[in-house]
């Protein structure tokens, strides 16, 4: 919901990658939680780093059918001057390098 309560983006997709590497992983469950937050910008995030990760089709694709209207940050901690429009993102520089669209 916010990356600065996962410690910014970098932690947070650091940890998202380590859970999709578990057995016991549930994309399912993980869009349960997301929805439950009743904030767009989560799927946006959740797709967007999803995308960039072995293995993670199926939650990249859970989440682009659940995107809200509007640009949002990755973070909203970073500057953000590029634009993903597929995950209709705001991206720091460090982070539109080899994902923007």
């Amino acid at each position: 919901d916010d990356p600065a309560l996962g410690g910014g983006i970098q932690h947070v997709s650091d940890c998202l990658k380590s859970y999709l590497k578990r057995s016991d992983r549930s994309d399912q469950k993980l869009i349960e939680y997301a929805e439950r937050l009743g904030n767009g910008a989560v799927f946006k995030r959740l797709g967007f780093l999803a995308e960039g990760q072995k293995d993670s089709t199926q939650l990249a694709e859970l989440c682009q059918g659940r995107l809200s209207t509007g640009l949002a940050k990755l973070d909203s901690a970073l500057p953000a001057q590029r634009i993903n429009s597929r995950w209709k993102l705001r991206l720091p520089e460090t982070w539109a390098k080899g994902f923007a669209q």
